[in-house]
């Protein structure tokens, strides 16, 4: 299970920074100060997971979030620096 979450939470990231890239490294026409991930954690048979706990470790601190109901959470106030 830990694993599941695991690799769930690995392919968010990766996919939240290769929209970023796509993007130019921007988030939009306005400059912003902190980023953002977005996603969702399913299992392993693709089930949403509720209640699961995702956290992003990085030098400016730890973000954590707890999943909803269809298995998804935001991590906001990330420094796009780390």
């Amino acid at each position: 299970m830990r694993r599941a979450l695991a690799c769930a939470f690995i392919a968010c990231a990766v996919i939240a920074c290769a929209a970023f890239a796509a993007l130019g490294g921007r988030a939009g026409a306005a400059e912003s100060t902190t980023g953002a991930i977005v996603g969702t954690v399913s299992a392993a048979g693709a089930a949403p997971l509720a209640h699961a706990t995702v956290t992003a470790v990085a030098a400016s601190g730890r973000h954590t979030a707890v999943t909803d109901a269809r298995g998804r959470f935001t991590l906001l106030g990330l420094d796009p620096a780390t």
